[in-house]
């Protein structure tokens, strides 16, 4: 890929290639000698020109390389380096290439889709938000349109991808499963050998991070997301996308052994994270995947699961506490939902003092001392009970786009997993109800995943050699 990624006279030429990367090693060493800093700057700007040339020739291959950073950029600059890079403008920045790429090739599509369509809709509403009376300054407007520009735009150039490539599906979620993992691993490190002395440094220096992830006398796991939240979550969506690979008739046995790990390790490691919600969405996605594909053996196998894996967590001790937290999310008298509760007096007054709320990009603090811990109260905190009405809208169109591409005529290959991905985006739907979910970047790429694969409809069939 890297080869033909480049002119046309280097790819050709193996041995001028490799000559000149030989050329490449001995200035670098070179530089090594003079300076370090030098050197990496460098190393840097070729790694620029490298990702640029092979984007140019595969425009995918930007999403692809902004589901690792996802997934391991936050821990290497935030907990590695503990700088603070602006990883978001150089994925943004990457994703606008890449849709550059597709728009000056006349392959730019999903405009004529549903989703598409209010995707356009929903940017007009944030547009609309520049003139917010209650917005203090032009520029908290400025880091709003940039952050649904950045989150949603990227819906067309995965679907504009997947139309021309329809097999680019497998690569996705095979690329995501992969880094799920990695991520999965790590969490389950953490739990079983604790935090690394930097990562404990981290959080021992910070009194409110320590009070976060410090609960019911044990420490909440993380693995290398933001925080146990966003670990959870996407611990239990790797789960169901797993299953939906190994229920897909077409993938290799090897691939479905992997993902076989994937789903018991990503579940393991949902409950060290003690996020109650990743609990909620899990079982309730367990429970839409087993009707959507009523399979006999799933259905025996989420009954063994619910009577054993529990217990044996329990009786091992090294995991009862974390079964001990889950089960709060159960508890009527849960203090959080108590709060939770008291706050919606105050939500009600906010809503009918600004329909189209306080504006976007503001600081909640800044507007009322409710701290908003369901996406569809900040939601409606910042864009008002109007813009809070859209965004429900949006998400009926999702789901009955994708229950809609289940109707027709499906290749048997494809359908478990596209079954999957339709679980997927409801249990983002259901988990906006507790948490804000879309300042993760890991959850927004799901998101856009969903998007674009359920929007591409059961017209646009996947054929046997898609996932052979």
């Amino acid at each position: 890929m890297l080869l033909s990624a480049l002119p046309a006279k280097i790819s050709d030429d193996k041995n001028l290639f490799l000559s000149i990367s030989l050329v490449f090693a001995i200035f670098l060493a070179f530089l090594g000698i003079i300076d370090e800093l030098l050197t990496l700057g460098f190393v840097g700007l070729l790694v620029v020109i490298v990702v640029i040339a092979i984007t140019w020739k595969y425009p995918i291959f930007a999403f692809l390389i902004n589901i690792g950073l996802s997934y391991f950029g936050f821990f290497f600059v935030s907990r590695v380096l503990r700088q603070d890079i602006p990883l978001g403008v150089a994925v943004d920045g990457l994703h606008f290439f890449a849709l550059f790429i597709f728009l000056i090739k006349g392959k730019l599509k999903g405009l004529e889709t549903p989703v598409g369509i209010f995707i356009i809709v929903w940017i007009g509403f944030v547009i609309i938000q520049a003139f917010n009376p209650h917005l203090p300054s032009i520029t908290f407007w400025l880091i709003g349109f940039r952050s649904w520009i950045g989150f949603l735009v990227p819906f067309y150039l995965l679907y504009s991808f997947l139309r021309e490539n329809r097999e680019g599906i497998k690569v996705v979620v095979v690329c995501w499963l992969v880094c799920g993992f990695f991520g999965a691993l790590y969490t389950m490190h953490q739990e079983f050998f604790g935090y690394l002395p930097f990562e404990m440094n981290m959080i021992v220096s910070d009194e409110e991070k320590y009070n976060l992830l410090w609960t019911f006398g044990r420490f909440r796991k993380m693995g290398p997301f933001a925080g146990p939240t966003e670990a959870g979550i996407m611990m239990a969506i790797n789960a169901l996308i797993s299953l939906g690979v190994i229920y897909s008739k077409g993938f290799r046995k090897r691939i479905k052994l992997g993902c076989s790990l994937v789903f018991i390790f990503s579940t393991m490691s949902m409950m060290y994270t003690g996020t109650r919600t990743a609990t909620l969405i899990w079982i309730i996605g367990m429970l839409i995947f087993t009707v959507l594909t009523r399979d006999r053996i799933l259905i025996m196998g989420c009954v063994v699961a619910f009577f054993l894996i529990g217990p044996v967590l329990i009786a091992t001790g090294k995991g009862g506490a974390a079964v001990n937290v889950m089960l709060t999310a159960f508890d009527p008298d849960d203090p959080s939902l108590q709060v939770r509760l008291e706050s919606q007096q105050e939500i009600r007054e906010i809503l009918l003092a600004a329909p189209i709320g306080y504006g976007i990009g503001r600081n909640n603090n800044d507007i009322t001392s409710i701290q908003p811990d369901s996406t569809y109260v900040w939601l409606a905190i910042l864009a008002g009970y109007i813009g809070l009405i859209l965004w429900l809208i949006f998400q009926y169109i999702i789901i009955n786009v994708g229950v809609s591409s289940l109707q027709g005529r499906e290749d048997e290959n494809w359908i478990n997993l596209k079954k999957s991905i339709l679980t997927v985006a409801i249990m983002i739907v259901i988990a906006q109800y507790p948490q804000v979910l879309f300042g993760y970047p890991t959850i927004k790429m799901m998101y856009i995943i969903c998007l674009a694969v359920l929007s591409l409809g059961s017209k646009d069939q996947m054929t046997k050699d898609i996932v052979s």
